[in-house]
């Protein structure tokens, strides 16, 4: 992929095909006396730069102001997507778990009944940061590059920022009550294991809000 809207392949001439958006084309021809090097019929270049091990990491975007580097699942865009749905499934389906459970008489300890209530209130964290997230990415993706030079960070930043540590304490709770969930609770087997996957969900999370910068960085402070 070259970015968020073209993709790169390679034409039988050994050269280079961009399929950008609307479905135009670009075809780049091999620059002769350069290795990895592409020029298109209007001068744009794409040099790919390589590792001690011969594979293609990154190549500089045609301004030279950036570089684009290839990125795994977990680095990208929908990789970020799939933990925050991830752990909004489990968060839904504890919330669920609890509407189901209401007015029956459940076997557990006191301190499973304890974990209950607190089963109860974390999930709403997960849904707090999808919320936060949208909206400051609805909100400050439409201000202007000037804004940020004397305004940044958004206040609306500051707040998925703090919802993001509300997910880790979340995460960090979940965890913590693992031994007593497996021990002391006297929970059902799969109640036990719903709330293995939802304590698992939420550190997958907490670790891509933190790859992402979204939590525990100086850019965010």
């Amino acid at each position: 992929a070259i970015n968020s809207d073209s993709l790169g392949s390679a034409s039988e001439e050994g050269g280079l095909l961009v399929h950008q958006a609307g479905g135009n084309v670009v075809r780049y021809r091999l620059l002769e006396g350069v290795d990895d090097a592409f020029v298109s019929s209007n001068g744009w270049r794409i040099l790919f730069s390589r590792d001690d091990n011969g594979r293609v990491t990154h190549f500089p975007s045609p301004f030279g102001t950036s570089s684009l580097e290839k990125i795994s699942f977990f680095n990208s865009n929908d990789g970020l997507n799939f933990f925050i749905n991830l752990a909004a499934f489990f968060s839904l389906s504890m919330l669920v778990g609890a509407w189901r459970r209401q007015g029956r008489n459940i076997q557990q300890t006191k301190e499973g009944a304890v974990i209950g209530v607190i089963n109860l209130v974390t999930p709403f964290t997960v849904f707090a940061l999808i919320i936060s997230i949208s909206v400051a990415t609805e909100v400050v993706g439409a201000l202007s590059e000037a804004y940020y030079v004397t305004n940044y960070p958004h206040i609306l930043l500051k707040v998925a920022r703090f919802v993001g540590l509300l997910v880790a304490l979340s995460a960090l709770i979940s965890i913590g009550l693992l031994y007593s969930v497996w021990i002391r609770s006297d929970w059902s087997i799969w109640r036990k294991l719903h709330h293995s996957l939802f304590a698992v969900s939420l550190t997958l999370l907490t670790i891509q809000l933190i790859n992402w910068n979204i939590i525990f960085s100086p850019i965010m402070r």
